[in-house]
């Protein structure tokens, strides 16, 4: 199946993906992918910021499992924050965001 995605890099290192996609014959960017500390939310959540934060900024988070990793979920703003918590606890206050999942 042919899924484009668009890469931006600084330095060698990741630091956003655009994942392409064909919808009502036009292609969009239907989901970005923020893995560098210099980007933010509205809320000023960024990559490397902790779960407390996360809780304080976007409340009524949701927790959910994909790809091996724990996810917070804002699901009224679209988001998802990939946390590196141990997959098998729920996540610690210090746990960080690792990616921050944009929809359209």
């Amino acid at each position: 199946m042919f899924s484009p995605a668009l890469e931006v890099r600084s330095n060698g290192h990741v630091i956003l993906i655009g994942e392409v996609d064909k919808r009502d014959g036009a292609w969009i960017i239907f989901r970005i992918t923020v893995k560098d500390s210099r980007f933010h939310t509205t809320r000023g959540i960024s990559v490397g910021s902790t779960y407390a934060d996360l809780k304080k900024a976007y409340p009524g988070l949701k927790i959910k499992m994909g790809e091996g990793q724990q996810f917070a979920v804002s699901e009224a703003e679209s988001l998802s924050f990939g946390l590196d918590a141990d997959v098998r606890k729920p996540p610690a206050d210090r746990s960080r965001i690792t990616s921050i999942l944009i929809l359209r």
